[in-house]
This record gives C-alpha cells, sequence and structure tokens, in this order.
C-alpha cells in the first residue's frame, strides 16, 4: 500500500508539473496576471490581450526583471492596454498610456493614446499625430511614423503669416522659412530642412542668406524650451550660435519655402543619354529647379551641368559602382559624406586610399545635397526629393548588396536605420524599382 500511496504522490507531482510548463493551468505570478475573462493585469494594469513570439515565457519572473523589461514594473507607470505583444523581450504597446516613461520598441495603433502624464523614451511612435496629447518637451527619444502633417501632437501650419507674434518650431513645414528681423535690422532666413521624423530627433536648418546648413540635436532644443522651440517677437534667438544670434526680434514671419527664389536655374539629365536612364522616374528624365542663392551654389550648378553634359558624372559614377562591386568600398567611409550615408544604409566601411576615388565620393555627396537642400523637382513634392535623390543612387550603385553582404556592421545604426530614408510614396518606389 505504501508504494501505491508513493507513485501516485509522483504521478500528481508530474502532472502539476506538465500544467506548469505547458499552459494548461497558467500560474498566477507576480507581474503578470490573468483573470476567469481571459484578461491580464500586470502590475495591476489592465491588459485586454497579450501575446509573444514564443521566444519568451511571459510567466517568466526574471523576464520581468530583465533590463529591457523592468520599465514597465516601475509604480507610477500607468496604462489601459488593448493589446501587448512581447518580440524578442522588445515590447509593443496597443491603448493608452496615463503616466511613467515608456520605454518600449512600439507605441503603435490608431486607437492608442498618449496622455500628458507620460513621457516617450522609446523606440518608435506609430500612432495618429493627435493622438500625442503629453507636452512637447516629454518627448524624449524616438522616431515619428507619420510626420508629414504634423508631429507631437501639433498640427503643421497650412498658411503664411507676415509680422506674426511667434512662430513654433515643431508646426514648420518642412522646406518652409521662418524669416526673422532683429533691431539694427539685421535680418535672418532659417528654412526648416528635417524635424522629428522616421529617420531620428534631430533637426536640420538651412540659413538661405548663406547657404549654411545646421544640424541641431532635440535634446538641445527640448532642454531649453521656451527659447529654442519658438521664434518669439521681442525675444532673442541665439539656436544656430553667436554668428547668427539676434539680440531682439522685431518681426517674425512665416513664409512658404519659395518665396526667396529670385534666381533659378535647372539640371536636367536629359542632356546626357546614359544619365537620362538612370536619373528618371517612369521614363521621364528628371529636371530639378535650383535655387540660385549665392555665387558659390550657382558655380557648382554650372559643374554639375557641365559634368552631365561631357560625360564625366557619367564616368565617375561607373568607377565608384565598380569599386563597390569589387570589395574595395563598402561603405561612406568618411563622416564628412553626411549625404552618402543613407545611400550606404548608414554602412561606414571603408574606401580604397585613392585621391582621385575619394574626390568622386566627395563629389556626389555635395550632389546629393545640392539637388535635396537647393531644389525642387519639376512636377514632383518637395519633401519627397531627397529621399529620391538617395534612391536613385543607391540604385545605381547597387549599394544594398553591401547590407546584405555585411556581417559584422560597426554602425550601431545601420540595422536600425537602413530603410528610413526609402519609406517614399509607392509611386516612387516603383518607378525606381
Amino acid at each position: 500500500m505504501d508504494s501505491i500511496k508513493k507513485l501516485e504522490e509522483i504521478s500528481l507531482q508530474s502532472e502539476a508539473l506538465f500544467n506548469r510548463v505547458f499552459g494548461h493551468q497558467a500560474p498566477q505570478m507576480k507581474f503578470l496576471k490573468k483573470n476567469n475573462q481571459g484578461n491580464y493585469f500586470i502590475n495591476n494594469n489592465f491588459v485586454y490581450d497579450f501575446g509573444t513570439d514564443g521566444t519568451a515565457n511571459p510567466y517568466d519572473e526574471d523576464m520581468w526583471r530583465d533590463v529591457d523589461m523592468k520599465w514597465i514594473l516601475e509604480p507610477d507607470v500607468k496604462f489601459k492596454a488593448s493589446y501587448i505583444s512581447i518580440r524578442n523581450r522588445k515590447l509593443d504597446f496597443q491603448g493608452t498610456w496615463e503616466s511613467g516613461v515608456f520605454r518600449g520598441a512600439y507605441f503603435s495603433g490608431t486607437r492608442s493614446f498618449f496622455e500628458s502624464g507620460g513621457v516617450f523614451a522609446g523606440g518608435v511612435y506609430d500612432a495618429p499625430n493627435e493622438n500625442f496629447k503629453a507636452m512637447e518637451t516629454r518627448f524624449v527619444t524616438g522616431k515619428w511614423t507619420d510626420y508629414k502633417n504634423g508631429i507631437l501632437g501639433k498640427a503643421n501650419y497650412d498658411s503664411e503669416s507676415e509680422n506674426t507674434s511667434w512662430v513654433a518650431l515643431i508646426s514648420v513645414p518642412i522646406n518652409w522659412v521662418v524669416k526673422l528681423k532683429g533691431d539694427g535690422g539685421k535680418e535672418l532666413s532659417i528654412k526648416v530642412l528635417k524635424k522629428i521624423d522616421n529617420i531620428n530627433t534631430d533637426f536640420q536648418f538651412q540659413v538661405l542668406e548663406d547657404s549654411k546648413v545646421f544640424t541641431i540635436k532635440w535634446q538641445t532644443i527640448r532642454e531649453n524650451y521656451h527659447n529654442s522651440g519658438f521664434f518669439i517677437k521681442s525675444d532673442s534667438f541665439e539656436l544656430l550660435g553667436d554668428a547668427y544670434k539676434i539680440n531682439r526680434i522685431e518681426q517674425v514671419s512665416l513664409l512658404k519655402g519659395d518665396y526667396s527664389m529670385k534666381n533659378q536655374d535647372v539640371v536636367d539629365f536629359s542632356k546626357n543619354q546614359n544619365l537620362a536612364k538612370l536619373f528618371s522616374i517612369k521614363g521621364v528624365p528628371l529636371k530639378f529647379k535650383l535655387n540660385v542663392s549665392t555665387s558659390d551654389v550657382q558655380n557648382k550648378i554650372a559643374q554639375l551641368q557641365k559634368s552631365i553634359e561631357d560625360g564625366s558624372l557619367y564616368s565617375e559614377i561607373l568607377q565608384i559602382k565598380h569599386f563597390i562591386e569589387s570589395g574595395d568600398i563598402t561603405g561612406y567611409s568618411d563622416n564628412e559624406f553626411t549625404y552618402l550615408k543613407p545611400v550606404f544604409n548608414n554602412i561606414q566601411g571603408k574606401v580604397i586610399v585613392d585621391k582621385n576615388v575619394l574626390s568622386i565620393m566627395k563629389k556626389i555627396n555635395e550632389i546629393i545635397w545640392l539637388l535635396s537642400f537647393n531644389s525642387n523637382i519639376i512636377k514632383e513634392s518637395k519633401n519627397e526629393t531627397l529621399s529620391i535623390v538617395v534612391n536613385i543612387f543607391k540604385k545605381i550603385l547597387q549599394t544594398n548588396k553591401i547590407a546584405r553582404n555585411k556581417t559584422n556592421d560597426t554602425s550601431s545604426d545601420a540595422g536600425e536605420n537602413k530603410e528610413d530614408l526609402t519609406n517614399t510614396s509607392s509611386q516612387i518606389i516603383n518607378a525606381l524599382k
């Protein structure tokens, strides 16, 4: 009898262990609980539905203590989730985030709301712009998927305004200009080239008076938001340093980007038969209207047009393509080649030690800048110009092969950002394939 009783005890223990492992009866753990209706609670925060990719056990308390997950257990975190999923210990959240710091990989969904008590320090904000209810300064890090009509819960301006009281920086549309007039008659025209978007949180500006381009970190703007986030009449302007400082703003105007196009020139790729095939959309060679703001830009335009017509640009592009195919060029190489980075999917790699090759790389980098930030493609959207030019050079040089062949990526952002600048409209993507 004793031996039979012992066997029954072992059988019951085995059955209990089997149920715990295979989920016949979900254990009630400290951090994740499930009620009789099939809903969940994480630290007493309601979760309507919950899922994983199979690589994580949601009832493993050690998982919730992991550095990538424990932020959701902070006592000030409050939310109501319609769905939470965990993939490779990265959290995707849908629902209403009420308070605390969000550090998940994705905040997503058309019905997801980020309330005023929350701080966003996550990966990607992928919900409608108007659903972001927190103050602008509470967006600390992350990418913004829907940025064309507004960011941080604020819509873009849709009309010009002359001599207004103030202009909010985050509401200025891409390629629009804020014109400042200071005491003593100093004037400054600042074109907004980039804001928080699906690439990163950097802002980029161009001073039209001398064509200089500045990249300003969002952290710099956010930490002194009253002075840096607005252009305010009677206040000072110091965002771009002492050389462009205005002690007291007398006038603030918001103008469309083409307001100052007093002189224009056209770069026409149809002037060369080979380049016409490469620089085209649906078989139509591209033409670029270039804004001639300085004599230096005018000279660069003339040099570019000459290199198109005499075929030297085509020859130089073929040289770079050859060195990529041979493995002598494996990335953009030099951090000064800012506009080549997206062409090479942000892979730095190396370039053969050859002055001529480096000179051509520098030239292509300059061409991308010239065509993207000093021009509008005729009959195409201004906002897509950079993406179009980048996609064309990626296709010509076949740099995606580098990304596919690369096994040890030294750039921490390469995998994350390699497609960021290629999210153009479906029409343009299909045309460039």
